[in-house]
């Protein structure tokens, strides 16, 4: 006859010797120490902002080649950073606290 699932799995064998109570250690799982909340929490934000950064990419290269083709697209995409430039420096310079 088959073992039990909790038999199967050495973390539940080696806390129920040790007198423990019956769960996983995280041991087997390559988890290693507890880390703080700091740790959890700068992690996460890593991952969320690697993912955005990667969709980000992909809504761009999708707005590229839907505009390469068509002249317009091609005068948008060649004025977007001028066209911020001047409006920083007007903003900043030009008309300073009247906006």
């Amino acid at each position: 006859m088959d073992k039990a699932l909790g038999e199967k799995i050495p973390e539940f064998n080696k806390k129920k010797e040790a007198g423990g109570g019956v769960g996983l250690s995280g041991a087997s799982l390559g988890l290693g120490e507890h880390r703080t909340k700091f740790e959890v929490l700068v992690i996460a934000l890593v991952a969320v902002l690697i993912i955005m950064i990667i969709l980000l990419s992909v809504v761009a290269l999708v707005v590229v080649k839907a505009l390469a083709e068509s002249p317009w697209g091609t005068y948008t995409l060649a004025m977007t950073v001028p066209i911020a430039m001047f409006m920083g420096v007007y903003l900043r310079y030009l008309r300073p606290g009247r906006v």
